[in-house]
């Protein structure tokens, strides 16, 4: 298996994690822009790097 094909492996398994993790602040009530939704951003993006 390629390392290509393995990150994408990889990001299928984990697409329900990334899923949580972006909509967990909306689902939990938090106020736009609040420290809880930029940190989600924040861990979410360098995840799918």
């Amino acid at each position: 298996m390629k390392i290509s094909n393995t990150f994408t492996f990889t990001r299928v398994l984990l697409a329900p994690v990334f899923f949580i993790i972006y909509y967990l602040p909306l689902w939990i009530g938090s106020p736009v822009a609040s420290p809880l939704q930029i940190a989600s951003v924040c861990v979410l993006l360098p995840l799918l790097a």
